[in-house]
C-alpha cells in the first residue's frame, strides 16, 4: 500500500542518513522506527480526543515523503493514529528524535515486531466490543473460543 507522510526535511535527513548506514531504503527505515514507536506506545487517549499534527513550520521546511506498506503494517500504523490521535506522520517525527537524533539504543534486535495483527469482535451485555491485537497471541484459539456469538 502507498502513502505519504508529511516529514521535516531535516528530519528526512537523519531518517536517510540512518537508512544508508543500514543499507535499507528510506521506507524501511521508516517503517522500523515506527514499529520501535509502536512497541513504546503507552495507550488509547481520551475518547473524544482530535487527532494531533506536527507543530506548524514553514513550507519550506516540509517534505512530502512516499512510503509503501505491507498491508498489516498499514492497519499497525492506522491503530497507533485511532488510539494515540496522533497522526502517523508525528509518529514518524517522534521516533526520528527518540531513535536517532538521541541515539537512544533499543535492546530489541527484530525489526519485524509485530508480525501478525487479530482483531476480533466480542458482544459483552449487548456492547460491541473490538479487541485489537498488535501480534498473535499464543492463546487464539481460547480467546476466539470465549467470544460470544453475533
Amino acid at each position: 500500500m502507498k502513502t505519504t507522510l508529511n516529514i521535516r526535511k531535516v528530519l528526512l535527513e537523519a531518517l536517510a542518513s540512518a537508512a544508508e548506514s543500514r543499507g535499507i531504503s528510506r521506507s524501511a527505515m521508516a517503517i522500523i522506527l515506527l514499529k520501535k514507536e509502536m512497541s513504546d506506545f503507552g495507550g488509547p487517549e481520551f475518547p473524544g480526543t482530535l487527532i494531533r499534527y506536527q507543530e506548524r513550520a514553514n513550507c519550506d521546511d516540509w517534505h512530502t515523503f512516499h512510503i509503501r506498506y505491507r498491508p498489516d503494517e498499514y492497519e499497525y500504523f492506522q491503530d497507533m493514529r485511532r488510539l494515540g490521535k496522533f497522526s502517523v506522520s508525528y509518529f514518524l517525527q517522534r521516533a526520528i528524535k527518540k531513535y536517532i537524533l538521541q541515539k537512544k539504543n533499543n535492546k530489541n534486535g527484530d525489526n519485524y515486531l509485530f508480525k501478525n495483527h487479530v482483531i476480533i469482535k466480542d458482544i459483552v451485555d449487548n456492547i460491541i466490543c473490538w479487541k485489537v491485537y498488535w501480534g498473535f497471541p499464543p492463546d487464539i484459539e481460547l480467546k476466539l473460543r470465549n467470544i460470544h456469538p453475533t
